[in-house]
C-alpha cells in the first residue's frame, strides 16, 4: 500500500495546480481541477503504468486543458461536433 502525501507535498502540489489553472487563463484556455480523478488514477496500477508514473509515485493533482466552448453554445445537450478529447 501506497504511503499518504504529506501535507508539505500536497500544499506544493496545489500551488503547482494553481499556476496551471492560471498560466492555461492567460494562454485564452478553458481549464479545470479534477477533483475526484486523482484518487481513481492513484487505485489503479494499469493506468498509472500507461500514464508512465515511476512506480512508487502517485499523481497529486489532475487538471483538464482545452479550448472554451462558443459561448453561444449551451452546456446541455449533445456534445456532438462540439469539442474533441484527447487521452493519454
Amino acid at each position: 500500500m501506497r504511503k499518504s502525501f504529506l501535507h508539505g507535498q500536497v500544499c506544493t502540489a496545489a500551488c503547482i495546480r494553481e499556476n496551471m489553472l492560471l498560466t492555461a487563463t492567460a494562454l485564452g484556455l478553458g481549464s479545470v481541477f479534477l477533483t475526484g480523478l486523482r484518487e481513481a488514477v492513484n487505485q489503479d496500477v494499469s493506468l498509472l503504468k500507461r500514464l508512465n508514473v515511476p512506480s512508487g509515485f502517485e499523481v497529486a493533482v489532475a487538471v483538464a486543458l482545452g479550448y472554451k466552448a462558443d459561448e453561444t453554445v449551451s452546456g446541455r445537450g449533445s456534445h456532438e461536433g462540439r469539442f474533441e478529447a484527447g487521452f493519454l
